[in-house]
């Protein structure tokens, strides 16, 4: 059987950062968010930690302290999500756009196959 669409994969994977019938915007928003963390799931995990700490000490300075917490919470739960339910998916997003297809926000996915991971 083929593999998922790297398009679909991806809307499931940022359907947390999303909210229900989301707008185009909405959904590059969550898809860029989405794309960072799914591809730092690849890394080792020494390597992972290292990123996180740097992506953690260099949020906007005029986040919110709560609005901070709780987005660093959903995105740490994103890249979990990624290390158990998508491990054995070894493919990296190199690109992704979205476009609107019958009024509905589709994505186009340009990836890297690192192999699978199993």
């Amino acid at each position: 059987m083929p593999p998922r669409k790297m398009s679909e994969i991806l809307l499931e994977f940022c359907r947390p950062l999303m909210p229900d019938n989301p707008t185009k915007a909405q959904v590059e928003a969550a898809t860029k968010h989405a794309t960072i963390i799914w591809n730092l799931g690849l890394k080792p995990a020494v390597e992972r930690e290292r990123f996180w700490d740097v992506m953690v000490t260099t949020l906007p300075p005029a986040m919110p302290p709560p609005i901070a917490a709780e987005f660093l919470r959903i995105l740490r739960s994103l890249l979990d999500r990624r290390i158990t339910e998508f491990a054995a998916d070894g493919r990296a997003v190199a690109e992704c756009v979205c476009v609107s297809a019958g009024g509905e926000p589709r994505l186009r996915v340009a990836f890297v196959d690192r192999g699978s991971r199993n």
